[in-house]
């Protein structure tokens, strides 16, 4: 949610900067990054690289994504704890290290293991292996906006399932146009 809302302030302000997007994972945007290749990125989870700086913009709820006709489904609310037996589709572990690390961290905090049965790269493609009946998976709520036929999708009701999102940019070089628009624009989306 935030990076459309984002652009459409960014491109108000700024109608002569050029923009293009790339979908990539947060180690990908860490090396593209380092290489020069990109500018600034926003990522779900920090890389750990030495020439990458990163600033939280904010935070995100998760959310579980499950068949329609899963257990679960019709509840508000779902704790984490009762996830241990389900089956996970989630991100690559090895296009997606950190984000699957960070479910690894957070579910194993609540006695569940995260060993998803199929990976993917993105989440349109998570979201689909959920409406195919493959898993559930945990999703940022703002993947909810993403409906398909035969999933569900329910808050996950303990605190600290939530994901951060991340300004990153080069260490080495002061802060561009783009990369202090968006922590601006973040801090006033986050009053």
């Amino acid at each position: 949610e935030f990076v459309p809302w984002f652009l459409r302030r960014f491109r108000s302000a700024w109608p002569e900067a050029d923009v293009e997007l790339h979908t990539l994972s947060s180690d990908e945007q860490a090396r593209a990054l380092v290489d020069g290749d990109i500018d600034l990125g926003v990522a779900r989870t920090v890389p750990v690289r030495p020439a990458v700086d990163s600033a939280v913009l904010g935070h995100d709820r998760f959310m579980l994504a499950v068949p329609a006709d899963h257990a679960v489904a019709g509840q508000r609310t779902v704790s984490l704890r009762r996830l241990a037996q389900e089956t996970f589709v989630g991100f690559s572990r090895t296009s997606s290290p950190s984000l699957h690390a960070e479910l690894r961290s957070l579910l194993s905090g609540h006695g569940v293991g995260y060993d998803p049965a199929i990976e993917a790269t993105e989440y349109t493609t998570i979201v689909g292996l959920v409406a195919a009946g493959e898993g559930v998976a945990l999703v940022p709520a703002g993947v909810r906006r993403l409906q398909l036929p035969n999933v569900a999708y329910v808050k996950v009701a303990d605190a600290d399932a939530r994901v951060a999102l991340v300004r990153l940019s080069r260490i080495d070089e002061p802060q561009t146009i783009v990369a202090n628009a968006i922590t601006e624009l973040a801090r006033t989306a986050a009053q």
